[in-house]
């Protein structure tokens, strides 16, 4: 499973929506994504630039339910506080949050 450490560096986010509380381009503090990555959780982005536009949100769910659900291939990124796991997100497809997205792709993609 590939793993992807951000503790300790800033991250540049691409996109925000709602609640997420950024704005497009700004810049993330280490310190602030795992709080960036449980406001992701309570919405049905796959991916912060999901959040980007509408646009976006459609790109980077298909391309995110295609490579983890029917490419079967994993992904999740940790977010780790010196040295010890601060936080852990994973794909939103199996959970009721994503559930009307993936009922569409799954229309789109028979």
């Amino acid at each position: 499973m590939h793993e992807r450490t951000l503790a300790g560096r800033t991250a540049l986010v691409t996109g925000a929506a709602r609640g997420l509380g950024r704005a497009i381009g700004a810049r993330l503090a280490a310190s602030d994504m795992p709080a960036a990555y449980a406001s992701l959780g309570k919405t049905n982005f796959p991916t912060l630039y999901a959040a980007t536009s509408p646009g976006d949100d459609f790109a980077e769910s298909f391309a995110s339910y295609v490579h983890t659900v029917m490419m079967k291939r994993p992904w999740e990124i940790t977010i780790r506080r010196d040295g010890k796991v601060a936080a852990t997100y994973r794909t939103c497809w199996q959970e009721p949050r994503c559930a009307a997205k993936r009922a569409i792709l799954e229309r789109l993609l028979r």
